[in-house]
C-alpha cells in the first residue's frame, strides 16, 4: 500500500478507503491532538525541571528552616573570624582568591600563580569601591588620588610563588589586585576587610 502523494499520517494506520473495506477516513484531528498533548507534556515537564533548579538554587538565608520553642532564635549569620597567620593567596585568569576577613597586623601573604599567565599582586587601602579607584589605560592608577599603595612585589610567572610580609595593622578595606594590563578590568582583584 502507499500513501497518496501530499498526504502525511502520524498514527502509522492507514487511512480511507486504503484499508480496502471502503471505510470512511478516520477524523485527523485525533493524531493532531495526541501530538499537542505530546508537546505540552513537554512544556510542562520542562517548566517544572526550571521550577526545581530555582527552589534547589535560590538562597535560603534570609528565612529559618524549622521554629520551635528549642530553635526559635534570630537566623544572624555568625562573623567570619579574621584569617591569622600566614595568608594564602591565589591567583588565576582573572581572580585573586584569598580569605575577605584578615586580622589586623604585619601578615605575611604566600603568593602562588596558579594561572598559566604572568601575574602581580598589589594591595591598596582606601574607603573607596574597587570600581571608584582612579584608573589609566583601563588599570588602577596606582599614584592617583584617594588610594594608597601599602604593597608591590615582583611579578609572578605562572607556577612560581612569593613571600611577602604587609603592614596591615590599620583596620579598614583594602583592594588586593593584579594591576597588570586589562587585569583588573577583567575583574582579578578582591576586596578584604582587615579588623
Amino acid at each position: 500500500m502507499t500513501e497518496p502523494s501530499g498526504s502525511t499520517t502520524i498514527s502509522g494506520r492507514p487511512r480511507g478507503t486504503d484499508t480496502g473495506g471502503g471505510e470512511p477516513e478516520p477524523s485527523r484531528g485525533g493524531g493532531t491532538q495526541r501530538a499537542w498533548a505530546a508537546i505540552g507534556l513537554i512544556v510542562l515537564g520542562a517548566i517544572g525541571l526550571v521550577a526545581a533548579f530555582f527552589l534547589v538554587t535560590r538562597d535560603n538565608t534570609t528565612a529559618p528552616v524549622a521554629s520551635s520553642a528549642a530553635t526559635d532564635q534570630s537566623a544572624a549569620v555568625a562573623p567570619v573570624a579574621p584569617a591569622t597567620g600566614p595568608v594564602t593567596v591565589s591567583l588565576s585568569e582573572f581572580k585573586v582568591s584569598m580569605p575577605t576577613t584578615i586580622a589586623a597586623g604585619q601578615v605575611t601573604l604566600n603568593i602562588r600563580n596558579d594561572g598559566t599567565v604572568a601575574h602581580e599582586l598589589l594591595v591598596f587601602k582606601s574607603p573607596l569601591e574597587a570600581s571608584q579607584y582612579p584608573k589609566v589605560n583601563g588599570g588602577i592608577d596606582e599614584e592617583g588620588p584617594g588610594i594608597t599603595k601599602d604593597s608591590d612585589g615582583d611579578n609572578l610567572d605562572p607556577g612560581t610563588t612569593q613571600t611577602r610580609t604587609v603592614d596591615l595593622s590599620t583596620p579598614g578595606t583594602y583592594v588586593f589586585v593584579c594591576n597588570l594590563p586589562g587585569h583588573f578590568a577583567a575583574g582579578m582583584y578582591t576586596t578584604v576587610v582587615v579588623k
